[in-house]
């Protein structure tokens, strides 16, 4: 199966009320895809395997198990070698969700992979596991407010959580290297910490954030670590209660929690949709100094400066605001989405940051029609070439998926990617591939509320036509949309 595998999350605008998840492996030289889909019985959504849909599909392998058409996948996971796929289900028992694991080291077109197994039979686990970084053969899961570790091939599970925090862990991150995670509890009743894992010892944790300086104070959702694992970046109410403000705290240094935002001088505390430059270097956030405007700043985890915090984006009147964000791989650049022009017209910016401080935005999308709008739910490409997007531009109500490329360093105009709709067709989400080799799309493009997955290959300048990923599906049966794409 390879390597160098991406995973995107984005938001796609279908208001689709299945809100599964969808995923898409593309691979250099040929296209391999795992998607979900209720492609036997109508809303018994299950996981799919396709080989290669570039060329003539031969076989689509179902991952998963029989649910007796009741149960439904929600969520899936590959492992870093990408031998092995697990997914979270009620496959044996109704309303039961449960880990199962499939091998697929061999799939290939004459070679279907084994029946999936539940990973710990009869026990509830939660939506957050995560495959270590550096080790294909074991899973984290939180179930009944406690982390644990369990072994692929053997079951054996070990607590990893320490006794103090039992039945409170609410969710977890991992370090890049596997080295060490950090999770989110409730040591003191009421009031949330960061506690530290080693790895390698198991069940032994210590504080990472500060000492809680009064009551109330939380440490947030959402804590990061930086690339290197050196430091985690996380949201908290430290300075006073209910102000909510960003920290960082190394790794080496336990107990010790560095301020990076101040809401004082800032004029609001940072929204929790913060992104880590690649190098971890640099922290980018959203806030809004005028009520629900808001704007994109950044900081320094390196060296912090609370009340010097950066200006991004463009600075947003009342009304205006920038709604979400995407930084480049490489960190050369972010892509936001704002109506900083026209109020409710929701267009894509670009700001080069390659020369230290952030240049001036620089509109990428296209002159709309009355009434269009960038969707959210847009990507940028491993390698920054690229960037993908939603937009009703041609007809308003009508989403189709668009492509930004880069030439010497500048955007070009969108081009349109899909294939031409069926009346009442729109295209719900859109990723690219990591080395702008390929981009995927779902779309109800060939028959009004039929939902599918469709391939283009982009590696020439000018993008080549779909190719539909997924088989033919059953009256009403779709391609499931959702907030999860993984691209190969």
């Amino acid at each position: 199966m390879g390597s160098d595998w991406f995973t995107y999350y984005v938001t796609d605008g279908s208001g689709h009320e299945s809100a599964r998840d969808a995923a898409v492996f593309v691979q250099v030289g040929q296209t391999d895809v795992i998607y979900v889909a209720d492609a036997d019985v109508d809303d018994v959504n299950e996981l799919w395997y396709a080989l290669n849909p570039r060329s003539a599909l031969t076989n689509i392998w179902q991952l998963s198990g029989p649910t007796d058409d009741i149960g439904d996948v929600t969520s899936f996971l590959q492992s870093p070698d990408r031998n092995a796929l697990v997914y979270r289900a009620d496959q044996d028992t109704d309303g039961l969700f449960e880990l199962y694991w499939s091998d697929i080291s061999n799939v290939a077109t004459d070679t279907a992979p084994p029946v999936s197994t539940a990973l710990v039979p009869g026990v509830a686990i939660d939506e957050g596991y995560a495959f270590s970084p550096g080790d294909s053969a074991s899973v984290y899961y939180v179930s009944g407010g406690t982390l644990f570790k369990a072994e692929l091939q053997t079951g054996a599970v070990t607590e990893v959580s320490a006794a103090a925090a039992r039945g409170d862990v609410t969710e977890m991150a991992l370090s890049p290297d596997g080295s060490t995670l950090v999770y989110r509890a409730d040591e003191t009743t009421g009031q949330l910490e960061l506690w530290l894992v080693d790895t390698a010892v198991p069940g032994s944790a210590v504080q990472l954030n500060m000492n809680l300086p009064f009551a109330g104070a939380d440490v947030r959702p959402g804590a990061v670590y930086t690339s290197d694992g050196a430091a985690v970046v996380y949201r908290a109410d430290f300075e006073t209660d209910q102000v909510v403000e960003l920290y960082g705290s190394l790794i080496s240094t336990p107990g010790v929690s560095n301020q990076l935002t101040d809401a004082t001088s800032l004029g609001a505390s940072p929204e929790s949709d913060f992104v880590l430059s690649p190098d971890g270097e640099t922290v980018y956030f959203r806030a809004d100094p005028i009520s629900n405007s808001y704007q994109l700043y950044q900081a320094s985890v390196i060296t912090p400066n609370p009340a010097g915090n950066t200006l991004v984006s463009s600075a947003m009147d009342a009304a205006e605001a920038v709604t979400s964000f995407e930084v480049a791989s490489d960190g050369a650049f972010v892509v936001y989405r704002s109506d900083e022009l026209t109020g409710e017209v929701f267009e894509l910016f670009w700001v080069d940051l390659t020369s230290g401080a952030p240049a001036p935005a620089v509109r990428i999308s296209a002159d709309m029609v009355a009434g269009g709008d960038v969707q959210e739910g847009y990507g940028v490409s491993a390698i920054p070439d690229g960037v993908a997007f939603l937009a009703d531009q041609d007809t308003d109500g009508v989403n189709e998926a668009w492509l930004v490329r880069w030439i010497d360093g500048e955007p070009q105009a969108p081009v349109k990617v899909n294939a031409a709709l069926v009346a009442g067709g729109n295209c719900t989400a859109v990723v690219l591939g990591p080395h702008g080799m390929g981009l995927t799309y779902l779309a109800d493009q060939e028959a009004d509320e039929d939902f599918e997955l469709f391939f283009v290959d982009i590696v020439a300048h000018s993008p080549q036509a779909p190719v539909r990923v997924n088989e033919f599906l059953p009256v009403g049966g779709d391609v499931q949309d959702g907030h999860e794409m993984v691209v190969r």
